[in-house]
């Protein structure tokens, strides 16, 4: 929608946009809707008198951090307007953006919270359906205007929708599932534990989307917004395909956080490697499919996109690597080791914000594609040994390689195959899918014990 209604330069600056202020609300939840999913699983189980005291402290300090974040924008901005020249587009659209940056943190740490509590449903309908389907409404039938700030107000204002139903939904899975502590104020000991693990959170919360981000942001500088838009519309195919492994994370983050503290490393190791299983499975054919037909997916958005298409192919190089290491990045959290996994982003965004900078005035968006590419191969390796060394549970790379083969047996070639015979058109792409899709499926029915299928399907 952004892409024919605004074209490359338009859907250029909202990405920018939308890539500051995601950055952002990592920093302004401060790291507590991970502390949510990391600590009370624990309370539940040792100390249940400290639930809902948690909860609400996690609340307040969100909040109160959030709208010192938003002041502060607006004294930069205000600076920065003195200072320039002429009228920024991005940044005149991010002060329209900036008072939903409260409720956008209001509704994460929420949502973390029932997830804490055992359910995943609130925030699958409120923070993954509500919000989204709030923005494409918006944008649809036009409500808050035409324009750049209009898309960028119409993908704003769900977040304040979407903070008060989170907030109601708490209130309520907090009461069933929770017990009345022995007084509203939280202990010191509790509110030095929040911190303790918050702190070092709130910086690998921004490095995590800095390094997510920072490309479409250093192409726009370097390249221009035509530039940004072409390969942020490229690069939002490919992080949607994220979904399966944010939807394993989602359930299995609080799982891996009372593993660990059960000391259950057999069981552990077991989740771990099945779930990288079926995120590779799930996952893999998603990334090899738009790899081979990103020339047709990006025709959907507009003649001037398609240049995007070699750098689509290669982030859907670098979301396999993703994909096929599991929640491994989760695990390492789970583990306690917040400060670890602060300095392995450190180290990883600096790689990335270096590699673009070097890359993109010669190579273009391919070239930031390229970077980020290399970032995400180190960030899981960097993980892969620290889990390793901190937990036992080994990246199940024989599983791994068992999925790529029969992937690219199943899937790629026959996709290819079409191509060379229909050529790059949305027949060839719906003819590729099922192909692939039925040659894929057949796989995983003979493979489905090595696969562990049959767990997939108890779980679900």
């Amino acid at each position: 929608m952004l892409g024919r209604t605004l074209g490359v330069e338009g859907a250029g600056v909202v990405l920018q946009v939308v890539a500051i202020f995601t950055i952002a609300l990592s920093i302004g939840s401060l790291g507590l809707d991970t502390t949510a999913i990391w600590l009370v699983p624990r309370l539940r189980l040792q100390e249940p008198d400290l639930v809902r005291p948690a909860l609400a402290t996690l609340l307040v300090i969100g909040l109160a951090w959030s709208c010192l974040l938003v002041l502060g924008w607006y004294a930069v901005s205000r600076w920065l307007a003195a200072g320039a020249s002429s009228s920024s587009p991005v940044r005149e659209a991010v002060d329209v953006a900036a008072p939903f940056l409260v409720a956008a943190v209001l509704l994460t740490i929420a949502v973390a919270g029932t997830r804490a509590l055992g359910t995943v449903y609130p925030f699958a309908l409120i923070d993954r359906t509500l919000v989204p389907s709030l923005r494409i409404v918006l944008l649809a039938v036009g409500a808050l205007g035409t324009g750049t700030v209009a898309v960028v107000l119409a993908w704003s204002v769900p977040w304040a929708a979407g903070a008060a139903v989170a907030s109601v939904v708490l209130a309520v899975v907090a009461r069933r599932r929770s017990r009345r502590g022995a007084g509203a104020l939280p202990p010191r000991a509790l509110v030095r534990r929040i911190l303790a693990f918050a702190t070092p959170r709130t910086v690998s919360n921004g490095l995590d989307q800095t390094l997510i981000w920072a490309d479409v942001l250093i192409v726009g500088a370097l390249a221009g917004a035509a530039a940004a838009g072409m390969y942020g519309a490229a690069a939002r195919f490919v992080f949607a395909g994220f979904i399966v492994v944010t939807a394993l994370r989602i359930a299995v983050g609080p799982r891996f956080s009372a593993l660990v503290a059960q000391d259950d490393r057999r069981t552990l190791t077991e989740l771990y490697s099945a779930t990288a299983g079926w995120a590779l499975v799930l996952g893999g054919p998603v990334y090899l499919t738009l790899a081979i037909f990103s020339p047709v997916v990006l025709g959907w958005l507009g003649g001037d996109f398609g240049d995007a298409r070699l750098s689509m192919a290669l982030l859907c190089v670098g979301a396999l690597v993703l994909v096929g290491a599991g929640n491994v990045q989760t695990l390492l959290v789970m583990t306690g080791r917040a400060g670890l996994v602060m300095v392995n982003k450190t180290v990883v965004v600096a790689v990335n914000v270096t590699a673009n900078v070097a890359l993109v005035p010669h190579w273009g968006i391919e070239g930031a594609a390229v970077a980020w590419v290399a970032s995400m191969l180190l960030d899981t390796v960097l993980a892969s040994v620290q889990v390793h060394r901190t937990t036992g549970v080994r990246l199940p790379w024989r599983p791994v390689l068992r999925v790529l083969l029969a992937l690219a047996a199943c899937v790629a070639a026959p996709q290819l195959a079409v191509v060379a015979s229909l050529g790059a058109t949305t027949t060839s792409l719906v003819v590729g899918i099922a192909v692939g899709g039925l040659a894929f499926g057949s796989y995983l029915v003979a493979d489905r014990k090595h696969l562990r299928l049959d767990q997939l399907r108890a779980r679900a």
